[in-house]
């Protein structure tokens, strides 16, 4: 092909408007942003936006001991990963069988979440008899190591 050909190849594509700084960000997922609502094509409705942060806020709880370790760039990308290898299988078989592991006769052991859920429903139910809870907040803060 000769240079004249190129060039009028090049000068004939459209030209584009350059995306802006801030659109940029938040497509890498730096920034919430107005603007790229509309290039989101979940729009979430405030319960389920509800839910996911509450999931992410949960989970960057339970990251935090990584950070002493790693990088926050590095422990992102560690659980970035993680999430796209095991999360669809996982609520794919929630939604089989009531819990992660694909076997439905295999149970998971209890989650830290559940843990603190259990506690919070004794509680709630009036059973306050104190060694039961402190053996199980004990065992919930091992967990977490607090």
């Amino acid at each position: 092909m000769t240079k004249q050909k190129r060039s009028s190849i090049k000068s004939a594509a459209p030209k584009t408007k350059p995306i802006p700084d801030s659109v940029k960000e938040a497509r890498a997922g730096l920034i919430p942003s107005e603007e790229t609502d509309a290039l989101n094509p979940l729009n979430y409705s405030e319960q389920e936006t509800a839910i996911l942060d509450e999931a992410l806020n949960v989970a960057e709880d339970i990251l935090k001991p990584l950070l002493k370790i790693y990088s926050a760039d590095y422990v992102s990308e560690l659980f970035k990963a993680h999430v796209r290898c095991h999360l669809h299988d996982e609520l794919v078989n929630i939604e089989a069988h009531g819990h992660r592991n694909d076997s439905e006769d295999d149970d998971p052991p209890v989650t830290t979440y559940q843990g603190l859920l259990s506690l919070a429903l004794m509680v709630q139910s009036g059973n306050t008899e104190f060694e039961g809870l402190e053996r199980r907040a004990n065992e919930v803060l091992a967990r977490v190591n607090l």
